[in-house]
């Protein structure tokens, strides 16, 4: 659609009345606008029947799972010299390999009962006996199941190694605790100060629960309808894991094979 780019005519705005919005609307004779006071922006309604409109384009829905198929024969028939290498990221992005990502899926709650968090261990061992602890020192519990699905997937225990978070902080990580049943950070507490914002979407929250020593039940994972985390191996990064939160069941899908994350 085109039309004229003309300045509003300010000795002939009048506001429109009867609109149901908590917004003003009004015109200038021209056209008309609203004003969305809660983003500073002003919008210009687009009158479709008036000047110029193309022709109609039909475009054909892609499926998710092939839109990267398609990008990837699309990015192999350009010329390569299209590409300023230097300025920008690999053209990796475009390869399938994206798809088949090495990855694991970690429960945040423990496997002696389904779907129980721990009360002192996992994402609850600020709870744990003994020393007095500080606010966010937990860790996420790696089940037996995934060494055997992917033993080698990562270092050995104690080995240091970086993660990325959703919040694109890289954090010191390593595997720890008999059997390598923990994957925790280095300070112990950079990883779950992130996770506890995520479920309880306010860190003041947090650490008043820690305060109080309201520790965390799977109805606090159901209820921002995230349970577990997955682990994405990279290469050629500054950093050796991605992490991203997941929603509910997909550990539980990641461990029976049922599913593609």
């Amino acid at each position: 659609h085109e039309e004229p780019l003309e300045l509003i005519d300010l000795k002939k705005i009048s506001i429109i009345s009867g609109k149901k919005s908590k917004y003003p609307f009004f015109t200038d004779g021209k056209s008309e606008y609203s004003f969305n006071t809660s983003k500073s922006t002003l919008f210009k309604k687009f009158e479709l029947n008036k000047h110029s409109n193309s022709k109609k384009i039909n475009l054909p829905l892609i499926l998710d799972s092939k839109v990267f198929d398609i990008l990837n024969n699309f990015h192999k028939n350009l010329n390569p010299n299209v590409f300023q290498i230097n300025k920008q990221e690999s053209l990796n992005f475009f390869s399938t390999d994206l798809i088949q990502d090495d990855y694991i899926i970690l429960p945040l709650y423990g496997q002696r009962t389904y779907k129980v968090v721990e009360k002192k261990s996992g994402i609850n061992a600020w709870n744990a006996c003994g020393r007095v602890r500080q606010f966010g020192e937990s860790y996420i519990p790696i089940p037996s199941i995934v060494h055997k699905m992917k033993p080698n997937f990562f270092p050995s225990k104690d080995i240091k190694f970086k993660t990325k978070l959703p919040n694109n902080k890289i954090i010191s990580t390593k595997i720890c605790q008999e059997g390598n049943k923990a994957f925790q950070s280095d300070p112990l507490t950079d990883l779950c100060t992130w996770l506890y914002n995520i479920i309880d979407l306010d860190i003041e929250k947090s650490q008043f629960r820690f305060q109080q020593k309201n520790v965390y039940t799977y109805h606090d994972l159901e209820k921002v309808g995230k349970d577990s985390v997955k682990i994405i191996k990279v290469f050629n990064k500054e950093y050796d894991y991605e992490m991203h939160s997941m929603p509910l069941d997909s550990f539980e899908k990641f461990k029976n094979g049922k599913e593609e994350f």
